[in-house]
C-alpha cells in the first residue's frame, strides 16, 4: 500500500478565503489592528450594544452572526471618537439607558 502524499492549502490556493487572509494582514500591518463600530441604536439600546471592537477576523464573525452592514454608522480606529459618535446616537434614538 502506497501512502498518500497531501499538499498543503495554502491562503493563495483557496481563493477568496485567501484575499480575506491577505486584507486582514494588510490591515494589521497598518496598524488597524483593532476597530471600534457603531451601530444604529433603537430605544431600548445601551452603550455595550452599539459600541464594540472587533479586529479583522472577529468583523467577518460579526456579519456571519448577522450584523447588517447597513446598520453601521462608523469605524473607528480611536475609542474616545467612537464613544462620543455613540452616546450621540443613544441620545438620537431617545434610548433611556
Amino acid at each position: 500500500m502506497t501512502k498518500r502524499k497531501y499538499n498543503r492549502i495554502t491562503p493563495a490556493d483557496e481563493g477568496i478565503s485567501g484575499a480575506r487572509e491577505e486584507n486582514a494582514r494588510r490591515l494589521r500591518g497598518n496598524g488597524l489592528g483593532q476597530l471600534w463600530i457603531v451601530t444604529r441604536a433603537r430605544r431600548t439600546s445601551t452603550l455595550e450594544d452599539i459600541l464594540f471592537h472587533v479586529d479583522p477576523q472577529g468583523f467577518a464573525l460579526q456579519i456571519r452572526g448577522g450584523l447588517d452592514p447597513d446598520e453601521i454608522i462608523g469605524w473607528f480606529d480611536s475609542h474616545s471618537e467612537a464613544n462620543q459618535i455613540a452616546l450621540q446616537e443613544l441620545y438620537r434614538a431617545g434610548a433611556t439607558s
